[in-house]
C-alpha cells in the first residue's frame, strides 16, 4: 500500500494492489453509511477498463470528498486488483480535484522484469 499526502493540507491518496487471483472480475464497493455518490464512470488506465466513482461521505468530523478508482491488471492467468482511493475535506474538493485527476491520469503500470 502506498499512501501519499499532497502537501496542501488534509488530502490523502492511497494505492493498493491486492493479492493475485485467477479471475479478472472483482467487486469493490464503498461501504459507508453516509455515502452520497456524485458520479460514476468507466475510464481507462494504461488501456485497461477501470471504474471511477466520486462522492461525499458524511463523518462526525465533517464531510469528505472521496474518489475511488478500481481495475484489474492481468498477467497470464492471474489478475491483480488495483485500487486507488483519494479523499479531502469536501469544502476543499475543487482545490484537490486537479491533483486527484493527475494521479488517475498519470497512473502507470510497469511490469517488473525477472532476471
Amino acid at each position: 500500500m502506498l499512501r501519499l499526502g499532497l502537501g496542501k493540507g488534509d488530502a490523502t491518496v492511497t494505492l493498493r494492489v491486492l493479492p493475485a487471483r485467477r479471475t479478472s472480475s472483482f467487486a469493490v464497493g464503498l461501504k459507508d453509511d453516509g455515502w452520497r455518490g456524485l458520479a460514476s464512470e468507466t475510464t481507462s488506465v494504461c488501456g485497461l477498463d477501470a471504474q471511477r466513482t466520486t462522492g461525499i461521505s458524511t463523518t462526525s468530523e465533517g464531510d469528505l470528498y472521496k474518489e475511488f478508482l478500481g481495475f484489474s491488471y492481468d498477467v497470464g492467468e492471474m489478475s491483480y486488483p488495483i485500487m486507488m482511493f483519494a479523499q479531502a475535506p469536501a469544502t476543499d474538493r475543487d482545490m484537490y480535484r486537479p491533483d486527484f485527476g493527475t494521479f488517475v491520469n498519470g497512473l502507470e503500470i510497469v511490469s517488473r522484469r525477472t532476471y
